[in-house]
């Protein structure tokens, strides 16, 4: 269960007693189905990081500067700490995404990942597992291309 998900259940159960407190009925019981709700459907309660949040990804690892052949490298994908997670600060202010195309991405980002979630995304690329609270979280960098074959948006995900 993410942070998210924990504090949406603490808000849930203090919204409760405050109704508990005012003996209203219907309050209490739809309080107590929405926190039933959040706990049975945390999986699909999904948390998207905008490019602008790299910071939030990159709070727990050190930034590393983006060597595409490190990035590229399938060893060190699943490096601890993830090593994609550092660079991807680095790749955006440096390489600036805006403005390349398919080719000049993948000849230094290497053949895309596969994501179900993420499947409408031209481009998906796993950044790594972080280790939340709870749980672990996933990191995904997506990008889509214009009408021309230029990157039109780039975005971080985490969930």
């Amino acid at each position: 269960m993410s942070l998210l998900n924990i504090i949406l259940v603490f808000i849930c159960i203090f919204v409760t007693v405050l109704f508990w407190r005012q003996n209203n009925k219907v309050a209490i019981v739809l309080s107590i189905i929405l926190t039933i709700l959040i706990v049975i459907f945390h999986k699909q309660i999904k948390i998207p990081i905008s490019f602008y949040g790299i910071d939030e990804i990159n709070k727990s690892s050190n930034t590393l500067p983006f060597i595409s052949s490190k990035w590229r490298d399938s060893s060190l994908v699943h490096s601890d700490p993830p090593v994609r997670i550092g660079m991807i600060e680095n790749f955006i202010m440096y390489y600036k995404p805006y403005q390349k195309n398919k080719v000049e991405i993948i000849k230094l980002l290497g053949k895309p990942d596969y994501s179900e979630e993420l499947k409408e995304w031209d481009l998906v690329y796993w950044l790594g597992e972080e280790q939340g609270l709870i749980n672990s979280y996933s990191h995904w960098f997506v990008i889509e291309f214009d009408s021309s074959g230029l990157v039109s948006e780039f975005q971080t995900f985490k969930f």
